[in-house]
């Protein structure tokens, strides 16, 4: 590898990581890139481990200028289904790499990738194991940061979207899929918005913190235009004059969670004030 900086891409495999690490390489940057799958992406500046986050942090890390840390889980509805997994997953990720810059003379800048999911489930005061495991991940980063000194940004991403080649999965695709072989479309929840993010946009923050760090930790809560489904699914049947049937429906199985918060009056039951005397005598007469 040439001496340009070097940056640590973790879940290089994915839709963000893949694009990431091909623009990284183009800004002339050196990338080693880390996942469980491969990016396939061949050049000169590029050096890619198959292995698990954790694994490859047990590694002598040298001389390293970023760490852009995307890897783990990022769906919701599967942390659902396996809130262990990916509680497991994200936390000790995230854990692996904050111990291995405790121990580095010269601390890289630190870019994580939390989730916008965080201030959805906060308004819902109900948390998914997804938001809990992001939130606990930012939480350790701002102990890891400030405790062991080092340069940290975390960014809260939303729906992310290119101008091609969309990851097969996401929603934007599947509704493109099926409008175009005419397909039903199912809206359960009418009042959904979606908050789409350029990756355009995200690489070049991330290209600007790279070239300009900043001198604080900082938090990125990105804003962009959003659209209900109802307005996105009309308006890709009329461009892609598609026959498909959009369907409307309540979910059945719905439910809505509440939490009530009491505050319990504790001062009128006990005064710590006034007992701290026979606390401290109980406490030393142990011995």
């Amino acid at each position: 590898m040439k001496k340009n900086k070097t940056i640590i891409v973790t879940g290089s495999g994915g839709f963000v990581g893949s694009n990431l690490v091909r623009f990284l390489l183009k800004e002339n940057y050196n990338v080693i890139s880390v996942d469980i799958r491969n990016p396939k992406i061949i050049h000169k500046n590029h050096l890619f481990y198959k292995q698990e986050i954790e694994k490859f942090f047990n590694k002598k890390i040298k001389k390293i200028y970023a760490v852009i840390h995307l890897a783990a889980e990022s769906r919701n509805n599967f942390s659902i289904k396996f809130p262990s997994k990916v509680i497991n997953s994200n936390i000790n990720s995230t854990l692996s790499i904050l111990e291995t810059f405790k121990k580095l003379k010269q601390k890289p800048i630190l870019f994580f990738s939390s989730t916008k999911q965080i201030e959805i489930d906060k308004k819902q005061n109900l948390y998914s194991p997804y938001s809990i495991s992001k939130l606990s991940c930012e939480e350790l980063i701002k102990f890891y940061s400030n405790k062991y000194q080092f340069k940290a940004c975390i960014f809260r991403f939303s729906e992310i979207f290119s101008l091609e080649n969309n990851p097969s999965g996401k929603a934007l695709t599947v509704f493109i899929n099926r409008f175009k072989k005419n397909k039903r479309i199912f809206i359960h929840d009418k009042k959904h918005k979606f908050d789409f993010l350029p990756l355009k946009s995200i690489m070049e923050l991330i290209l600007f913190l790279l070239k300009k760090p900043p001198q604080k930790n900082i938090k990125y809560s990105f804003k962009s235009d959003k659209i209900s489904i109802i307005t996105l699914v009309k308006l890709m049947k009329k461009y892609m004059k598609s026959r498909s049937q959009i369907i409307t429906q309540k979910r059945t199985n719905a439910k809505k969670y509440l939490h009530k918060e009491i505050n319990y009056n504790v001062k009128k039951l006990f005064s710590f004030k006034s007992n701290i005397k026979k606390i401290i005598l109980n406490e030393a007469n142990k011995n």
